[in-house]
Formats: C-alpha cells, structure tokens, sequence
C-alpha cells in the first residue's frame, strides 16, 4: 500500500471502527441507566376542575336521598363567612374535603369554624379526606330554624386549592 493511502486509510478505518464500538456501548449504557433512574414525583390523580371536583365529593357524602338535607361549600380563597339555615331538626354532620389535581401536590390540613347560636367547634380535617362524620349532632328541635355560620381559618398549612363541602342531615326519631 503505497504511503498516502495508507496515512488516509488507516485513521478512517479507525474512526470507523470506533464509532462501530461506541454506538452500541453507549446505547446499552443509556438503556440499562434509562431503567434504575427515579421517576421523579408521582403526579396526583384527581378531578381537573372545580365542576368536576364538586360533583366527586358530593357523590361521596352520605344522605343526599334523605328529604331536608342541605348542603353547604367553603371554598379556598372565601373570605365571606357562609352561612346556612336548618328547619327544626336534629342533624348529623357529614363533611368531605378535595383538591384539585397538581403534580407533587400532598395532604394537607384545613380548619373552619362551626358555630350556632350557642355553640362553636373549631373543626380540623386532612384534604384530601373521606367522608367523615362529627360527632356531636345540632340540635334545634326547640327552635323555630337553626342558624350555622362557616368561617374559614387562614393557616400557611392549608392546601393551594380546596372544596370542603358539608351536608346537614336531617336525624329522625328523638
């Protein structure tokens, strides 16, 4: 082989060579790393949007097929108390929390406060939650109407974005 050919040949076939060794062992390295890697954080499943996220949670409250059940919403961000009125009754209390769906989003706690004319609990609940009971009923069988006010309580560990519904049920008997 004469000498210029040879200075030309023998680096292409070099280069040649190594590329033909270095594409397979880079792509084996990238897959086998591609397989260990952390998948980085879960995305949170859940309704997208408020709509969706209100009918979810009411879907899960007990006694909405019960004649005099009201239901009552605070929302994140409502700085107005709610306010809510009951017929003479006994009523349990049912109440369910939600977040709308965010990546990397986690449990969190939201308080309110309940209050009736003579009464007020401060009331403290994961969100997301389950339904939930509590565990004192109202009583305002010796009233012409019950009245219930809902205030929010402000706490930097409240989720971004939340619904908190309740549900007054109506208890028979005495």
């Amino acid at each position: 082989m004469p000498p210029l050919l040879r200075r030309l040949v023998v680096p292409a076939l070099s280069a040649v060579l190594a590329v033909a060794v270095a594409v397979p062992a880079t792509w084996y390295l990238a897959t086998s790393r591609a397989t260990g890697a952390d998948p980085g954080p879960a995305v949170a499943t859940g309704p997208s949007g408020p709509d969706e996220l209100r009918a979810e949670l009411r879907a899960q409250l007990p006694g909405e097929e019960v004649d005099g059940a009201v239901l009552a919403e605070v929302e994140s961000g409502a700085e107005a108390e709610t306010a809510v009125g009951l017929a003479p009754a006994r009523y349990r209390v049912h109440l369910i929390c939600g977040l709308l769906r965010r990546q990397g989003d986690r449990s969190a706690e939201v308080s309110f406060f309940l209050g009736t004319p003579d009464l007020s609990w401060r009331v403290v609940l994961p969100c997301p939650s389950t339904p939930l009971t509590m565990a004192q009923e109202l009583d305002f069988t010796g009233d012409l109407a019950g009245a219930v006010s809902l205030l929010s309580e402000y706490t930097e560990a409240r989720p971004a974005w939340f619904v908190l519904l309740l549900r007054f049920v109506p208890v028979a008997g005495p």
